[in-house]
């Protein structure tokens, strides 16, 4: 298992974002995620948005299970839709 980190904001405006933390199988599909949004009266901090993301995925209260494995690639571009 492994862990990749999505971020997205508007390059446009530093304020607001989101990044998501998911956790990988062998397979390259997501089997749990967790975010870190960025209010909008904030500046959008990759480094902050990691750290809460990683934190909140090792966290049961923040991380949320899939009922099923989805593609890594499908769920980040859904995710963003």
């Amino acid at each position: 298992m492994r862990i990749i980190i999505a971020h997205k904001h508007n390059p446009e405006t530093p304020k607001g974002g989101v990044t998501i933390a998911a956790e990988i199988d062998d397979q390259d599909n997501v089997i749990a995620y967790a975010v870190a949004k960025c209010g909008p009266h904030d500046n959008f901090n990759r480094r902050t948005g990691r750290v809460k993301a990683t934190g909140r995925l090792n966290s049961q209260n923040y991380r949320t299970e899939l009922n099923e494995p989805i593609n890594r690639k499908e769920f980040i571009n859904n995710f963003y839709d």
